[in-house]
């Protein structure tokens, strides 16, 4: 396949919200590699490295909470009316797998996701916006067994009311596990913990001995494809997003593991202990180590049903060993 063609209209403005995230930071580096000017939308606590990274990259930043239009207090409004006027196109990328103690996943995701929405259509009415892209999850389904999952379908549907209403097209994007790094401080909260845990433990513990299949993406050709779609502001779809083949969650762990040079077995955890395990972890950690919902999500499989990843890059995905060999010798967060 030939490598997909992006087309840029002249000085074509794109705002990234959750831009100091893991995949905020690699879909801010690629816009800006695209020749996109990129306004990023942080939270007014973020970093002084955080941002100095996102400025780095070329990056217009803009601090301030996000909100519903309709309800946003007059002295935030102004700096979110500033953010998003004159946009072309707007990522939205906030949301967790798992909160912290104040946070809910109604707060962090369907909210979050309308009041991005909101702007959208206010961006719409004032200028020439013309599409938007939301990061979800693969298995976003109302009749989820997890929470995460079914808030992250509400989610989607939530921005969709809005914007189908003011006739905007959008791209939502639903990826397995993401892996990998290649620019920024940040990484996979899941990868981090493996790599953390081989590294300090004697046994590395995996929850339902990693029988779960998943799809590993690497974060690059994520942010690729999120790039492709929103500069070429075609129809609205929704897209399953993942790597070569599905693989074990156990066997992703041994290639980490390989990655780093490091030599350790396993001990299985069942899900029922580590659901236990991480309701004390939740009730008195800030943000757990494990939520209840990884532990309910490593009881079953995160594989594509129609996976978009090769058709909207226009080459085949990364290998997952490529794509983990970006850990090498690195030891940010």
């Amino acid at each position: 396949m030939e490598t997909a063609i992006i087309t840029l209209s002249e000085n074509q403005i794109v705002l990234v919200d959750g831009a100091t995230g893991y995949l905020g930071n690699h879909v801010v580096a690629a816009l800006s590699k695209q020749g996109a000017k990129v306004r990023a939308l942080v939270r007014p606590q973020a970093t002084a490295a955080d941002i100095a990274f996102l400025e780095q990259c070329g990056a217009q930043i803009f601090q301030a909470d996000l909100t519903n239009f309709q309800s946003t207090p007059a002295g935030q409004k102004r700096k979110l009316e500033d953010a998003f006027a004159g946009i072309g196109a707007a990522v939205h990328l906030i949301g967790s797998v798992a909160p912290g103690k104040n946070e809910k996943f109604a707060q962090l995701h369907q909210e979050q996701s309308r009041a991005f929405a909101s702007w959208c259509v206010r961006a719409k009415d004032v200028g020439g916006f013309a599409h938007a892209a939301m990061i979800t999850s693969l298995g976003a389904d109302l009749d989820s067994p997890s929470e995460y999952l079914r808030s992250k379908r509400e989610a989607e549907l939530a921005l969709l009311t809005e914007l189908d209403g003011a006739q905007i097209t959008s791209t939502i994007f639903r990826p397995s596990l993401i892996v990998g790094r290649t620019v920024g401080r940040r990484d996979s909260k899941l990868v981090k913990r493996y790599r953390h845990l081989a590294r300090t433990r004697p046994l590395v513990p995996l929850i339902n001995g990693g029988k779960n299949l998943v799809q590993p993406v690497f974060v690059t050709d994520l942010a690729e494809a999120i790039v492709t779609k929103i500069l070429a502001a075609g129809a609205s779809d929704i897209c399953e997003i993942g790597g070569l083949a599905p693989i074990s969650m156990r066997q992703v762990v041994s290639e980490i593991m390989s990655v780093l040079a490091i030599e350790k077995s396993f001990f299985d955890i069942p899900v029922a202990v580590a659901l236990a395990a991480a309701g004390v972890m939740q009730r008195f950690q800030n943000v757990p180590l494990v939520s209840k919902d990884q532990a309910l999500m490593a009881g079953f499989d995160n594989i594509c049903h129609d996976n978009k990843l090769a058709e909207i890059i226009g080459r085949p995905p990364t290998e997952l060993v490529q794509a983990l060999s970006t850990y090498r010798n690195w030891d940010g967060d």
